[in-house]
């Protein structure tokens, strides 16, 4: 299994704006949303407004999730784009909380 992030698996701003996003799945921290791609690649974006926090917290977030996803890969469907809206950044959260979210939001997908 290939344990690195590339470019390639990545959504940039035009790959999510203007596109019909379903909500697969809600915790109290994150939002999953899924969308099949014409590609044959997993692909991971993640957003989180100014309103859950400042600009340190927020980017410290999203590095968190991307490495979260870096090293589940196979948790995410083949062939779809992923977009995990974060909600909230509680104060005092762990790497082992964020990552046990993340499963669990994964493993209630409906999608």
């Amino acid at each position: 299994m290939d344990y690195t992030l590339k470019k390639t698996e990545r959504l940039k701003k035009g790959d999510f704006r203007n596109r019909k996003w379903y909500k697969s799945s809600e915790t109290e921290n994150f939002t999953l949303f899924i969308d099949k791609n014409n590609y044959s690649i997993k692909r991971i974006g993640v957003v989180a407004r100014k309103k859950t926090g400042g600009a340190v917290l927020r980017n410290r977030m999203r590095r968190r999730i991307k490495e979260f996803y870096r090293l589940n890969k196979t948790l995410f469907m083949e062939c779809s784009d992923h977009l995990i809206r974060i909600k909230k950044i509680p104060q005092d959260i762990t790497w082992k909380e964020i990552n046990t979210e993340l499963q669990t939001l994964l493993s209630n997908k409906h999608s």
